[in-house]
């Protein structure tokens, strides 16, 4: 499974890229930063990140998409 995950993820770069494109284009970006423990690194903490902008109402204007991207 862990190979089609991989498989997933460099099919879905262009995707990923152009979203990461029209984000940062927004006016407003909104992040978080999470630390995250992983086994193998000992005494060591990763970050997942969360990015996000637009607006969620349907009815919202066309040029503010609603974007929500990770990044690890």
């Amino acid at each position: 499974m862990a190979d089609w995950m991989l498989r997933c993820a460099s099919l879905f770069k262009p995707l990923y890229d152009r979203l990461h494109h029209v984000l940062l284009q927004q006016p407003v970006i909104q992040a978080d930063e999470t630390p995250v423990k992983v086994v193998k690194e000992y005494k060591h903490t990763s970050y997942m990140w969360l990015y996000c902008s637009g607006t969620d109402p349907p009815e919202a204007d066309a040029q503010l998409p609603n974007i929500v991207l990770f990044d690890y």
